[in-house]
């Protein structure tokens, strides 16, 4: 019954339209709740086996310095024109044979293609169509049909999850949109309800991936895990937990912007509580950038 109440508690995004996982203390186990400040980020096995892969030279180059070793993606929109089949058969073998950023950028292509199958969202249609853009917005939908019909009817490629395996092979911006999208692992709701367990381990997952994209030296998966432990997106509310982050980030990369946020965290905690967020943002530092 916990794991079933787990999967139901779900937040739809608004805009996005992704399942976003509210956590509570109540259904999470033990060995997610050990996922907090200076666990092992070593990331829990979920199903699969995936052969990891340190960060290719062409991932490399898609992340902004800031200082020591930590760093923000900056990576380019993709091309995703022409045959989406062509496209995924070319990086198939350096993804089977390791290479995280393979298997993203197949991701990116096959999800591309799933989401142009789907029903058409009206609201999107119509925003175009208010800028005189409508007949334009379809002739892509009806393009990139073509360029998907191919992989479509490719079943075994489309239903690995390649994201996932992203992820674990080391690819940081996989991990990232991993925490962030899952709609891609999860699927429907009436998926979710058919394997409810999925959730829970979802979540340990996720959290785990961002531990090891923070590892990296990643400024993005830094701000994510404050995110969640400040929201209870993921993980349980902690607001100790968010504090240490966020203070580590704004000292590593100071933005005026976030003081408020800061202060707003620092009022819900404990002279005590300050004290070890503080310890522990100095533990972050170390561990991620310097």
């Amino acid at each position: 019954m916990r794991v079933l109440c787990a999967a139901l508690l779900l937040l739809v995004g608004s805009g996005a339209g992704y399942l976003w996982l509210q956590a509570s203390e109540s259904v999470v186990d033990a060995s997610f709740k050990s996922v907090r400040i200076g666990a092992p980020a070593e990331a829990t096995q979920v199903r699969h086996s995936y052969h990891r892969s340190p960060a290719s030279p062409e991932s490399a180059t898609r992340r902004q310095l800031i200082q020591g070793r930590a760093y923000y993606i900056k990576s380019p929109p993709m091309d995703l024109e022409g045959d989406a089949l062509e496209f995924v058969s070319q990086r198939l073998a350096a993804a089977r044979g390791g290479s995280g950023l393979a298997s993203y950028e197949i991701h990116l292509r096959t999800d591309s293609c799933r989401r142009v199958m789907k029903h058409g969202d009206q609201g999107v249609y119509l925003a175009y169509a208010r800028e005189g853009l409508g007949q334009q917005y379809m002739r892509g939908v009806e393009k990139e049909l073509q360029n998907c019909s191919k992989l479509l009817s490719s079943g075994d490629l489309l239903d690995e999850n390649w994201l996932e395996q992203a992820a674990q092979q080391g690819e940081v911006e996989a991990q990232l949109l991993y925490a962030r999208d899952p709609a891609a692992t999860l699927g429907t709701l009436g998926d979710l309800l058919a394997d409810p367990e999925r959730a829970l381990e979802y979540r340990r997952l996720a959290v785990s991936l961002l531990q090891r994209a923070l590892q990296s030296g990643s400024l993005d998966a830094l701000d994510a895990l404050g995110n969640i432990y400040q929201r209870g997106i993921l993980a349980p509310k902690d607001f100790s937990a968010a504090y240490a982050h966020k203070l580590a980030l704004q000292q590593i990369d100071a933005r005026p912007s976030r003081s408020t946020e800061l202060a707003e965290l620092r009022s819900a905690l404990t002279p005590a509580e300050i004290s070890t967020a503080e310890a522990a943002a100095q533990e972050l530092r170390k561990t991620c950038c310097i």
